[in-house]
């Protein structure tokens, strides 16, 4: 590999494994070139780096009735429902053979995606309902924004979905 440029290696396709490596170049330490030295990063210190903080958000999927979720809206990251109904609305997780179809996912992996409650009646809650194979853990109520539930509990909630088996999530409540 070392006749390779990093912009001439095959783009990966498969969530990361334990023990994978990362390259990048280190245009501040010149040993092997002028233009920096080709080093490696365990993905996993990445979140130490302050340069990581800044991520790219697109827009988040909105929900306005009762939905039974996809893999892509969860992978939004973030979930807005607005809805007035006069009663809790059912947002129920993708299955998790749906999980696994619609993206690549290595036995523990994770993601984290927040679901925020903008409706207004204090009745208007949201309940994250289990998918087959995709479980839930957590009080999987978010309040609405009325100032009697939200305005006391908080209208959003952080989620973290993880794959714990070929076909299988489960997705825990964490803030």
């Amino acid at each position: 590999m070392s006749d390779k440029k990093i912009s001439g290696l095959t783009a990966g396709s498969a969530a990361l494994a334990v023990g994978d490596l990362i390259p990048y170049v280190d245009v501040s330490d010149t040993t092997d070139a002028a233009s920096g030295t080709t080093k490696s990063i365990n993905p996993n210190d990445l979140a130490a780096d302050p340069l990581m903080l800044i991520k790219s958000q697109g827009t988040p999927n909105a929900q306005t009735v009762a939905a039974i979720l996809t893999i892509a809206n969860l992978l939004t990251k973030i979930i807005t429902g607005t809805h007035a109904a006069g009663a809790t609305q059912a947002y129920t997780l993708p299955t998790g053979t749906l999980c696994d179809a619609g993206a690549t996912f290595a036995v523990d992996s994770c993601f984290d995606w927040s679901l925020i409650n903008l409706s207004a009646a204090a009745i208007d809650t949201i309940t994250v309902t289990a998918g087959a194979d995709h479980t839930i853990v957590g009080n999987p109520i978010v309040q609405s924004a009325h100032v009697t539930t939200g305005g006391i509990y908080g209208n959003s909630a952080i989620f973290r979905t993880r794959k714990t088996a070929a076909n299988t999530f489960v997705t825990y409540r964490i803030a």
